[in-house]
Protein backbone atom coordinates (compact mmCIF):
# COMPACT_ATOMS: atom_id res chain seq x y z
CA UNK A 1 0.00 0.00 0.00
CA UNK A 2 1.11 3.52 -0.73
CA UNK A 3 3.13 5.56 1.72
CA UNK A 4 2.63 9.20 2.64
CA UNK A 5 2.97 11.25 5.78
CA UNK A 6 4.78 9.73 8.74
CA UNK A 7 3.01 8.34 11.77
CA UNK A 8 3.61 8.29 15.51
CA UNK A 9 1.99 4.87 15.87
CA UNK A 10 4.00 1.66 16.15
CA UNK A 11 3.35 -1.71 14.54
CA UNK A 12 1.16 -4.33 16.21
CA UNK A 13 1.51 -8.03 15.37
CA UNK A 14 -0.40 -11.17 16.35
CA UNK A 15 -2.28 -14.12 14.85
CA UNK A 16 -0.25 -13.75 11.67
CA UNK A 17 -1.51 -10.19 11.14
CA UNK A 18 0.57 -7.00 11.09
CA UNK A 19 -1.25 -3.76 11.89
CA UNK A 20 0.22 -0.50 10.59
CA UNK A 21 -0.96 2.92 9.53
CA UNK A 22 -0.28 6.01 7.47
CA UNK A 23 -1.26 9.40 8.89
CA UNK A 24 -4.18 10.94 6.98
CA UNK A 25 -4.64 7.71 5.03
CA UNK A 26 -5.83 4.62 6.90
CA UNK A 27 -5.29 1.86 9.42
CA UNK A 28 -4.05 -1.26 7.62
CA UNK A 29 -4.12 -4.99 8.28
CA UNK A 30 -1.45 -7.02 6.49
CA UNK A 31 -0.41 -10.64 6.28
CA UNK A 32 2.63 -10.73 8.57
CA UNK A 33 4.48 -13.30 6.42
CA UNK A 34 3.85 -11.95 2.93
CA UNK A 35 3.04 -8.28 3.57
CA UNK A 36 -0.14 -8.58 1.51
CA UNK A 37 -2.75 -6.00 2.49
CA UNK A 38 -5.82 -7.73 3.94
CA UNK A 39 -7.89 -4.64 4.73
CA UNK A 40 -7.80 -0.92 5.40
CA UNK A 41 -10.18 1.40 7.22
CA UNK A 42 -10.32 5.18 7.40
CA UNK A 43 -13.81 5.88 8.78
CA UNK A 44 -14.64 7.72 12.00
CA UNK A 45 -11.21 9.31 12.37
CA UNK A 46 -9.21 6.07 12.13
CA UNK A 47 -7.22 7.58 9.26
CA UNK A 48 -5.62 10.33 11.32
CA UNK A 49 -5.08 8.94 14.78
CA UNK A 50 -1.69 8.72 16.41
CA UNK A 51 -2.41 5.85 18.79
CA UNK A 52 -1.28 2.27 18.23
CA UNK A 53 -3.62 -0.70 18.45
CA UNK A 54 -3.55 -3.26 21.25
CA UNK A 55 -4.26 -6.82 20.08
CA UNK A 56 -5.91 -9.31 22.42
CA UNK A 57 -6.91 -12.60 20.87
CA UNK A 58 -8.70 -11.86 17.62
CA UNK A 59 -9.59 -8.28 18.53
CA UNK A 60 -7.95 -4.85 18.22
CA UNK A 61 -8.49 -2.08 20.76
CA UNK A 62 -7.72 1.47 19.67
CA UNK A 63 -8.68 5.12 20.28
CA UNK A 64 -9.18 7.95 17.79
CA UNK A 65 -10.62 11.48 17.90
CA UNK A 66 -13.45 11.07 20.44
CA UNK A 67 -14.12 7.34 20.10
CA UNK A 68 -12.95 4.02 21.51
CA UNK A 69 -12.98 1.14 19.02
CA UNK A 70 -12.91 -2.64 19.06
CA UNK A 71 -12.12 -4.12 15.64
CA UNK A 72 -11.87 -7.62 14.26
CA UNK A 73 -8.16 -8.07 13.54
CA UNK A 74 -8.62 -10.46 10.61
CA UNK A 75 -11.07 -8.27 8.67
CA UNK A 76 -10.88 -4.74 10.12
CA UNK A 77 -14.62 -4.86 10.84
CA UNK A 78 -15.70 -2.39 13.54
CA UNK A 79 -17.39 -4.34 16.33
CA UNK A 80 -17.69 -1.45 18.80
CA UNK A 81 -17.43 2.29 18.37
CA UNK A 82 -18.06 4.12 21.63
CA UNK A 83 -18.05 7.91 21.52
CA UNK A 84 -16.64 9.59 24.64
CA UNK A 85 -16.58 13.15 26.02
CA UNK A 86 -12.79 13.29 25.68
CA UNK A 87 -10.26 14.36 23.08
CA UNK A 88 -8.43 11.15 22.17
CA UNK A 89 -5.89 12.61 19.73
CA UNK A 90 -2.98 11.09 21.65
CA UNK A 91 -0.53 8.22 21.18
CA UNK A 92 -1.82 6.20 24.15
CA UNK A 93 -2.37 2.48 23.48
CA UNK A 94 -5.23 0.98 25.52
CA UNK A 95 -4.29 -1.26 28.44
CA UNK A 96 -6.60 -4.18 29.18
CA UNK A 97 -6.75 -5.44 32.75
CA UNK A 98 -9.05 -8.15 34.07
CA UNK A 99 -11.85 -5.63 34.65
CA UNK A 100 -10.83 -2.35 32.97
CA UNK A 101 -9.71 -0.81 29.69
CA UNK A 102 -7.46 2.20 30.32
CA UNK A 103 -6.01 4.92 28.08
CA UNK A 104 -4.86 8.53 28.15
CA UNK A 105 -6.62 11.57 26.70
CA UNK A 106 -5.49 14.88 25.21
CA UNK A 107 -7.38 17.27 27.41
CA UNK A 108 -8.56 15.78 30.67
CA UNK A 109 -7.72 12.49 32.28
CA UNK A 110 -6.61 8.89 32.39
CA UNK A 111 -9.83 6.99 31.63
CA UNK A 112 -10.91 3.53 32.76
CA UNK A 113 -13.81 1.84 30.99
CA UNK A 114 -15.53 -1.14 32.57
CA UNK A 115 -14.41 -4.06 30.41
CA UNK A 116 -17.86 -5.67 30.44
CA UNK A 117 -20.15 -2.66 29.95
CA UNK A 118 -17.67 -0.19 28.35
CA UNK A 119 -19.11 2.53 30.59
CA UNK A 120 -16.67 4.98 32.22
CA UNK A 121 -15.69 3.37 35.52
CA UNK A 122 -13.40 6.15 36.76
CA UNK A 123 -11.12 8.89 35.53
CA UNK A 124 -8.05 10.41 37.13
CA UNK A 125 -7.06 14.00 36.45
CA UNK A 126 -3.48 15.08 35.78
CA UNK A 127 -2.07 18.61 35.64
CA UNK A 128 -1.60 20.99 32.72
CA UNK A 129 0.86 19.89 30.04
CA UNK A 130 4.29 21.51 30.00
CA UNK A 131 4.41 21.11 26.20
CA UNK A 132 1.28 20.94 24.04
CA UNK A 133 1.58 18.03 21.63
CA UNK A 134 -1.99 17.03 20.74
CA UNK A 135 -3.41 18.87 17.70
CA UNK A 136 -5.13 22.19 18.40
CA UNK A 137 -4.75 21.98 22.17
CA UNK A 138 -3.62 24.71 24.52
CA UNK A 139 -3.80 25.45 28.24
CA UNK A 140 -5.57 23.92 30.07
CA UNK A 141 -4.67 20.59 28.45
CA UNK A 142 -3.96 17.67 30.77
CA UNK A 143 -2.39 15.44 28.13
CA UNK A 144 -1.29 11.82 28.48
CA UNK A 145 0.56 10.71 25.35
CA UNK A 146 1.92 7.53 26.94
CA UNK A 147 0.38 4.13 27.49
CA UNK A 148 -0.49 2.91 31.00
CA UNK A 149 1.22 -0.24 32.32
CA UNK A 150 0.08 -2.63 35.04
CA UNK A 151 1.88 -4.31 37.95
CA UNK A 152 -0.34 -6.16 40.41
CA UNK A 153 -3.35 -3.90 40.93
CA UNK A 154 -1.40 -0.70 40.29
CA UNK A 155 -1.42 1.21 37.01
CA UNK A 156 1.60 3.38 36.22
CA UNK A 157 1.33 6.22 33.75
CA UNK A 158 3.47 9.23 32.91
CA UNK A 159 2.04 12.49 31.63
CA UNK A 160 2.93 15.68 29.78
CA UNK A 161 2.76 17.53 33.11
CA UNK A 162 6.14 15.99 33.96
CA UNK A 163 4.78 13.56 36.53
CA UNK A 164 4.66 9.79 36.87
CA UNK A 165 1.59 8.43 38.66
CA UNK A 166 0.86 5.18 40.48
CA UNK A 167 -2.91 4.63 40.41
CA UNK A 168 -5.15 1.97 41.94
CA UNK A 169 -6.57 0.08 38.94
CA UNK A 170 -9.92 -0.59 40.61
CA UNK A 171 -10.71 2.90 41.92
CA UNK A 172 -8.53 5.43 40.08
CA UNK A 173 -7.11 6.72 43.37
CA UNK A 174 -3.56 8.10 43.07
CA UNK A 175 -1.34 6.04 45.38
CA UNK A 176 1.78 8.12 44.80
CA UNK A 177 3.27 10.44 42.21
CA UNK A 178 6.66 11.95 41.41
CA UNK A 179 7.18 15.28 39.64
CA UNK A 180 10.19 15.24 37.32
CA UNK A 181 9.84 18.76 35.95
CA UNK A 182 10.02 17.80 32.28
CA UNK A 183 7.20 16.34 30.18
CA UNK A 184 7.14 12.59 29.63
CA UNK A 185 6.32 11.14 26.20
CA UNK A 186 7.63 7.60 26.67
CA UNK A 187 5.69 4.75 28.26
CA UNK A 188 7.09 3.51 31.59
CA UNK A 189 8.77 0.10 31.65
CA UNK A 190 8.58 -2.44 34.46
CA UNK A 191 11.21 -5.06 35.22
CA UNK A 192 10.77 -7.05 38.42
CA UNK A 193 10.09 -4.52 41.17
CA UNK A 194 11.61 -1.63 39.21
CA UNK A 195 9.73 1.04 37.27
CA UNK A 196 11.84 2.90 34.70
CA UNK A 197 10.76 6.27 33.29
CA UNK A 198 12.52 8.67 30.91
CA UNK A 199 11.63 12.34 30.55
CA UNK A 200 11.98 14.94 27.77
CA UNK A 201 14.93 16.48 29.61
CA UNK A 202 17.04 13.39 28.92
CA UNK A 203 16.83 11.92 32.43
CA UNK A 204 16.23 8.28 33.37
CA UNK A 205 14.48 7.47 36.65
CA UNK A 206 14.15 4.13 38.41
CA UNK A 207 11.52 3.61 41.12
CA UNK A 208 10.82 0.71 43.44
CA UNK A 209 7.22 -0.26 42.66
Amino acid sequence: WSQGEGTTSTLTVGNGILIGSVQWSALYGNDAKTGKMLWNISDYGLRNRGASAAMHGSLLYIISEKSFFILEAQTGKIIVRKQLPYNLDVTSTPLLTEKEILFGTADKVLVALDRQTLEVKWNTMVDDALIFTAPYTHSFSATIETSPVLAGNTVYVSASDGTVYAIDASTGVVLWKYEMGAPVFSTPAISGNTLVVTDFGGNIYAFNT
